[in-house]
C-alpha cells in the first residue's frame, strides 16, 4: 500500500518538474526575440557606409535619416543624379554631359551640353559640326571671335573660333558666306588669296578674280575698262571684253551684241530702243521676230491683243481661241486647244468659244452631255436651263421634268396637278 502511494507521489513530482522546465524555455525564447527587436530599434543608419544599417529598407542617401548628412549633399560630380541635375558624369566633360572642372559648380554644370549655353565643353561636338567646342557664347549669338549656333540650327563650325573656311557664316566676324574648306565657289570667295574679300559674296567689282564664279577679270570698284566688263555687265560681267567686236561691253549697258546689230533668236538688235543689245525675252516690250514673237507687251502681262510671258509656247503670240492658253484679257474662260470638252466650248462655238460650257449658252456641246441648247428657255423640243439634270436635253414624257412648252402638265416627280388629279403616262393630269 505504501509502495503504491510512493510511486504516485514520485510521478506527480516528475510531471511538475517537466512543466516548469517547459515554461522556462518559453520565457527564455521570448526574452531573446525581445532583445533582438530592441537591438534593431537602437541601430543608426551610417550614411558613409554602404548598406541598410537601421533595417528600414532604405540605404544610405535614400534613407531620410541621411538627408542632412554631408556625404549626401547634392554635388555635381558625384556620379549621382541629384535634384536639378540633367546628368552627372563624375565632373568631367563628355559628349552628353557638362562636367564640373575644378569644382566651380557653374550654372551649366551637370547639364546636357548645348552650343549657346555659355559653357565651353571641349568634349562636346554640336549637331552637324565636325569638331568639339573651343568657345561658347551664352545665348548662341555670333561674336567677332566665336561662332554661335545659327539660331539653334548648329552646323559646321558651331561654337568654334571663327575662321574663314570653317563652313559657318559668322556675320559678326564680317563674313557674308563661308564654304567648308575655304575654296572659291560660284557664290563665295574662299580663304586663299582672297584678301579683304575672303568669305564675302563673290561680286564683280570686289577686286578679286574668282574663277569658280566664272570671272576672267575683276577691277576694284566694278567699272568697265577696255579689257574687262565691269559689275554692271550682266551675264558676262568680269569677262574679258573687246569693245565694238560683237562682245558685250557693260559700259554700253549691253547683255549681248550681235555683229551688225541685227535681231537674233536670243539677242535684241539695234532697233530695240532701250532693249537693244539685251537678251531677247517675252515681256521686254520689244517684238523680236527672229525670236518668233508676234507681239510683246512690256512687263509680260496678258492683253486683249497679246499673250503674256506666262503663256508657255504661246507667249508673245497673238491670242487665238484654241492655242491652248487661257487669256482672260481677251474674255476667254478656258482654252482646251480648240476642241469641245465636258467643261469648255471649242473653237466652233461662235461667241461662246473658249467659254465654260453651260446649258443656255446657245451652243450644243455634246461632250458636256447636251442634246440641244436654244439659249435657256424651254421649247417644244428642248428642255431649258431650269430643267436640272434634264437641262439641254430633248424634251420627252418620263424625263422627270414637266416641260410646259412641249404640252406636259406633269412629269413623274415634277407634279403640277391639282388636288385629286394624278399624272398620266402621257404627262397629263387626269
Amino acid at each position: 500500500m505504501c509502495s503504491r502511494s510512493y510511486l504516485a507521489v514520485l510521478g506527480l513530482v516528475l510531471a511538475l518538474t517537466l512543466a516548469l522546465a517547459s515554461c522556462k524555455v518559453t520565457a527564455i525564447t521570448f526574452n531573446v526575440v525581445d532583445a533582438t527587436a530592441d537591438a534593431t530599434a537602437d541601430a543608426t543608419e551610417s550614411c558613409d557606409t554602404p548598406g541598410d544599417e537601421d533595417g528600414n529598407g532604405l540605404a544610405d542617401c535614400a534613407d531620410p535619416a541621411c538627408a542632412d548628412a554631408p556625404a549626401c549633399a547634392p554635388l555635381c560630380g558625384n556620379t549621382r543624379l541629384d535634384p536639378g541635375e540633367q546628368c552627372d558624369s563624375g565632373g568631367v566633360d563628355t559628349q552628353v554631359c557638362n562636367g564640373n572642372p575644378a569644382g566651380n559648380k557653374g550654372a551649366q554644370s551637370c547639364k546636357s551640353p548645348l552650343c549657346g549655353d555659355g559653357y565651353v565643353n571641349t568634349a562636346f561636338i554640336p549637331g552637324g559640326a565636325s569638331n568639339a567646342e573651343d568657345c561658347d557664347n551664352l545665348g548662341g549669338a555670333d561674336t567677332a571671335t566665336c561662332n554661335g549656333n545659327s539660331n539653334s540650327a548648329n552646323g559646321p563650325g558651331s561654337c568654334r573660333r571663327s575662321t574663314c573656311g570653317d563652313g559657318y557664316r559668322n556675320a559678326a566676324a564680317g563674313e557674308q558666306c563661308d564654304v567648308s574648306g575655304g575654296a572659291d565657289t560660284a557664290t563665295c570667295n574662299g580663304k586663299t588669296a582672297a584678301g579683304a574679300a575672303a568669305c564675302h559674296t563673290s561680286a564683280c567689282g570686289d577686286g578679286y578674280r574668282n574663277a569658280a564664279a566664272g570671272e576672267q577679270c575683276d577691277v576694284t570698284g566694278g567699272a568697265d575698262t577696255m579689257t574687262c566688263n565691269g559689275a554692271s555687265a550682266g551675264a558676262i560681267r568680269c569677262h574679258t571684253a573687246a569693245c565694238g567686236d560683237g562682245y558685250r561691253n557693260a559700259a554700253a549697258g549691253e547683255q549681248c551684241d550681235t555683229a551688225g546689230g541685227l535681231d537674233s533668236a536670243t539677242c535684241n538688235g539695234t532697233s530695240a530702243g532701250a532693249q537693244r543689245c539685251r537678251t531677247s525675252s517675252c515681256g521686254d516690250g520689244y517684238i523680236n521676230t527672229a525670236a518668233s514673237e508676234d507681239c510683246d507687251t512690256s512687263g509680260g502681262a496678258d492683253t486683249a491683243a497679246c499673250n503674256g510671258k506666262n503663256a508657255g509656247v504661246a507667249s508673245c503670240h497673238l491670242p487665238i481661241c484654241g492655242d491652248g492658253y487661257r487669256n482672260a484679257a481677251t474674255g476667254e474662260q478656258c482654252d482646251s486647244g480648240g476642241l469641245d470638252t465636258a467643261t469648255c466650248n471649242g473653237t466652233n462655238a461662235g461667241s461662246t468659244a473658249c467659254h465654260v460650257a453651260v446649258c443656255g449658252d446657245n451652243y450644243v456641246n455634246t461632250l458636256a452631255g447636251e442634246q440641244c441648247d436654244l439659249g435657256g428657255p424651254d421649247t417644244a423640243t428642248c428642255n431649258g436651263n431650269n430643267a436640272g439634270a434634264s437641262g439641254c436635253r430633248r424634251s420627252r414624257c418620263g424625263d422627270g421634268y414637266a416641260n410646259a412648252a412641249s404640252g406636259e402638265e406633269c412629269d413623274g416627280a415634277d407634279q403640277a396637278c391639282a388636288p385629286g388629279l394624278t399624272c398620266s403616262v402621257v404627262c397629263r393630269c387626269r
